[in-house]
């Protein structure tokens, strides 16, 4: 499963992976959940989008918590094959949350364009994220296609530093937290990383 997985992070530079595949039932989704709200709340605010609450972790912290998914076995594989590297770097911890009528963002990428495959995003969901309340718009790496991402809390959103993309319009006003994992191949430059997975 993991390689169908793979393969479709190489061509279109994103991959949904559903909360089914990381949590055995309703009740490990929900205290998984329960323990990333009280990290939320622990996180130093940015205060550099009008309009949304944007905060980040710039140290160690409780960023086990996040383990559930970005250290799960088909999460670790998929990544690990699209850097051909088994140790991987916690760059950052970010979180985004528009109020309404509020959080519409210009196309954008997180790393500069001509550097693939040397980070990615890894978004969880810790609520339901659709057109109501801001879905992410991504673009394909070539440029083709573009899609609007729903994801349910406790979804993952993997996708590459490189793909154009951006959250829409919270028109709806209801919730709308997007934690932000920024993950790297380990290399000699690893003074700014917060935590190394492998």
């Amino acid at each position: 499963m993991s390689e169908a997985h793979l393969n479709e992070l190489l061509i279109d530079g994103y991959i949904l992976l559903s909360k089914d595949i990381f949590f055995a039932n309703q009740s490990c989704i929900s205290s998984a959940l329960t323990s990333i709200h009280c990290l939320y709340e622990r996180l130093d605010d940015l205060g550099d989008q009008p309009g949304c609450r944007r905060a980040a972790m710039d140290a160690l912290g409780r960023v086990d918590l996040l383990y559930p998914w970005i250290a799960n076995q088909l999460s670790l594989d998929v990544i690990r094959g699209y850097f051909h590297c088994h140790r991987l770097l916690i760059n950052f911890v970010r979180i985004r949350e528009p109020i309404r009528d509020s959080g519409a963002q210009e196309l954008h990428r997180d790393w500069h364009a001509n550097e693939p495959r040397s980070h990615c995003e890894l978004f969880i969901a810790l609520d339901h994220i659709n057109y109501a309340n801001g879905a992410v718009e991504v673009h394909s790496l070539n440029g083709r296609s573009r899609m609007l991402v729903n994801m349910n809390a406790g979804d993952l959103l993997i996708m590459d530093s490189t793909v154009q993309h951006r959250g829409t319009l919270n028109s709806s006003g209801m919730r709308r937290r997007l934690l932000d994992v920024q993950i790297s191949a380990c290399s000699e430059s690893c003074a700014h990383a917060i935590s190394c997975i492998g």
